[in-house]
């Protein structure tokens, strides 16, 4: 009888937990722990600030099917536009105020108790680096340049495509993934946790592309290594990387 009761009370609490979770409305896109729901919880009005969020550059249909425009609008409109607004409000008030974008990552990076600050100025980089990279129906591969740099690190640019396609699914949660230009003017691929750049740690990357689901999971569900590829074969601006490239 005991048993019945125990498994009887732990069936209930399941049940409990279903209606719960329905209730509350967690969306299965974003029911993550790594995923910044807060975000989407934020208001669409503009903070005033010292940092403000560029223009696009590109409709938000450009990128389709690649890039959706649902996701698209989220991305840009609720996500970026999310980060601007939290740091507005986070540096009121402080030193942060009167520095770059690059300086308030570089300098909130070191303190401990500006965590929250790095996080929202290091997404809202990335972002920035993100988009500017981004190309409806850009080149298919690197100008000479930026090729010779490539094959002398990797050896073939689809073997580059194949190494960051592969390591991108290997970072567990959040974050991004990077072709940097090392020291030596090689190319190395380096993955960040959640709002975190090689910039903070004064590095030079060339290209960025972003691995929270918000980025792809309208599109692609849980197939993120899909999205990655199509985004290095179909849409990515390599005359903005050769250019970063060259000038890092």
């Amino acid at each position: 009888m005991a048993d019945n009761l125990d498994r009887r009370a732990l069936l209930a609490a399941g049940i409990g937990f279903a209606a719960a979770t329905t209730t509350i409305g967690i969306s299965p896109a974003f029911a993550q722990g790594d995923e910044d729901v807060h975000a989407l919880d934020q208001s669409t009005e503009v903070v005033k600030g010292p940092f403000v969020q560029p223009e696009l550059g590109f409709e938000t249909t450009a990128l389709d099917p690649v890039i959706s425009s649902q996701t698209m609008v989220l991305h840009y409109e609720k996500h970026h536009a999310g980060y601007y607004n939290k740091l507005n409000k986070l540096v009121q008030g402080t030193p942060y105020e009167a520095m770059s974008l690059v300086e308030v990552v570089r300098q909130s990076k070191q303190q401990d108790l500006h965590q929250d600050i790095f996080n929202n100025a290091g997404q809202a980089l990335n972002h920035v680096q993100y988009w500017e990279t981004l190309v409806p129906g850009g080149p298919a591969e690197p100008d000479d340049i930026l090729k010779a740099a490539i094959d002398e690190s990797f050896g073939r640019f689809d073997v580059m495509v194949n190494q960051i396609v592969e390591q991108s699914g290997s970072l567990f949660g959040s974050g991004w993934i990077w072709l940097v230009r090392t020291p030596e003017n090689k190319l190395s691929i380096v993955k960040t946790r959640n709002g975190n750049t090689p910039i903070a740690e004064g590095g030079s990357p060339v290209l960025n592309l972003d691995l929270w689901e918000h980025a792809y999971y309208l599109d692609y569900q849980n197939r993120r290594k899909d999205h990655v590829r199509a985004l290095l074969e179909k849409s990515i601006n390599w005359r903005v990387v050769s250019s970063r490239f060259q000038d890092a």
